[in-house]
């Protein structure tokens, strides 16, 4: 979930972060505190999730 993390890193609160991504679709505006931090909250979830299957060795090839 990167919502906390965007809201934790850019200093706005979670709900006019919501607030602003669910009107960025209708409005094109998205103010630019905000429009820079997803791809960082993106990385950040990337490197602290747990392995998936696709990062898994496949045991059955021995």
């Amino acid at each position: 979930m990167t919502g906390p993390y965007i809201s934790q890193h850019t200093d706005i609160r979670l709900r006019y972060v919501a607030h602003f991504l669910v009107r960025w679709p209708a409005t094109g505006r998205l103010p630019e505190r905000i429009r820079e931090a997803p791809p960082a909250a993106v990385d950040h979830a990337r490197s602290t999730a747990p392995a998936g299957p696709a990062d898994r060795e496949d045991s059955r090839t021995g």
